[in-house]
């Protein structure tokens, strides 16, 4: 396994490094980051940025809010918090967590604390949230990242966070802080944030571990991939117009969230925002879905089993259906929802790594 070292705390950089490693350096094989952002809210792939993001609060204390290439949920990010990627082979095993989860595990273990897989894709200690992680796949290789709460900042996490009334309930819990922890809370040792990413590396990598350093010209076209894709507004919050349906509900693997147009009885706009995870493209599937007829039929003929599986795995086609056209116990749908973009988050502009 090759460590790249990164000492950069700027999250536009850091999520554009990452893909530039999974997209351009598959020469160099497995590769492990540790790496830390600045305050900042990471959201995944789906989501609809002004839904998860307290956007008044983040502007106040100049929160970044940068969109990452994987799905799942929102995540807070400070100094006090250390994120590890492995960039690895594609085995052809979607999502298999435990696999690069385990030796994280492994290194909270030998510091003392009681850590361990919980749910779709989190890491706890005492039942108490410590990591999340997500997945992306792309040319053969996959990208596994995640969150590691040392001394994060929990109150301003709270703050920053607009955490859905669906997610309070199904964990009963009343705040963001009730279900999460920092791991400092439970080592043996008075270590801080960097030692603990020290220890980290040396558990995860072993001593003998090759590294990378990052050529010039790896630098140049992060930095292009940084400036043309992750502090573009159009990437990290994109233009949202008004909806008329909303059809969203919330399944252990995640939330789907559909909003739709629909004009003389034809589906004139469709987008999928939710904290799951996918395989595809779903804007794939919602290109298949505009123009068709808004009625079970038609839909269940333009569509197939396998498509819907690769946007939503853990969806069938039936119950995809039955959510869109809202035939099951949902209730009657929701309207609006979109609305327009977001004016307190602004396209940021160059600076140093």
């Amino acid at each position: 396994m090759i460590y790249i070292d990164n000492p950069a705390t700027d999250p536009t950089w850091n999520l554009a490094l990452e893909e530039y490693l999974l997209s351009r350096k598959a020469e160099l094989g497995d590769i492990l980051l540790l790496w830390r952002n600045e305050p900042s809210v990471i959201i995944g792939r789906h989501q609809n940025a002004m839904e998860e993001v307290n956007t008044e609060y983040v502007r106040e204390h100049g929160i970044r809010v940068v969109r990452r290439p994987s799905g799942g949920g929102a995540v807070y990010h400070d100094l006090g918090n250390v994120n590890f990627s492995f960039i690895v082979h594609d085995s052809g095993v979607m999502l298999n967590f435990q696999r690069f989860t385990a030796p994280v595990i492994a290194a909270l273990r030998a510091m003392g604390a009681d850590a361990r897989d919980e749910g779709r894709n989190d890491i706890s200690i005492d039942g108490r949230k410590v990591s999340g992680n997500a997945q992306y796949r792309q040319q053969g290789r996959v990208l596994h990242h995640g969150t590691l709460l040392f001394a994060t900042d929990l109150a301003a996490m709270e703050q920053a966070l607009s955490v859905s009334g669906d997610k309070l309930q199904s964990r009963a819990v009343s705040s963001v802080r009730s279900r999460v922890a920092n791991i400092s809370e439970f080592v043996d040792s008075a270590i801080d944030v960097l030692q603990f990413r020290d220890i980290l590396l040396q558990s995860i990598a072993g001593p003998d571990c090759k590294r990378y350093v990052l050529t010039l010209r790896d630098k140049d076209a992060i930095a292009a991939l940084r400036d043309e894709k992750y502090r573009r507004f159009t990437w990290n919050v994109g233009q949202s117009p008004p909806f008329e349906l909303r059809r969203r509900r919330r399944f252990d693997w995640g939330t789907l969230d559909i909003r739709l147009n629909v004009r003389r009885g034809t589906i004139s706009e469709i987008r999928f925002y939710g904290d799951y995870f996918s395989i595809g493209e779903p804007d794939a599937l919602a290109a298949r879905l505009t123009g068709a007829d808004y009625e079970a039929e038609s839909l269940a003929a333009i569509i197939s089993e396998a498509e819907v599986k690769t946007c939503f795995p853990q969806l069938t086609k039936a119950e995809f259906l039955s959510l869109l056209l809202n035939l099951d116990q949902g209730g009657e749908p929701e309207t609006g929802g979109g609305g327009d973009t977001n004016p307190t988050v602004k396209e940021e502009k160059e600076g140093d790594i």
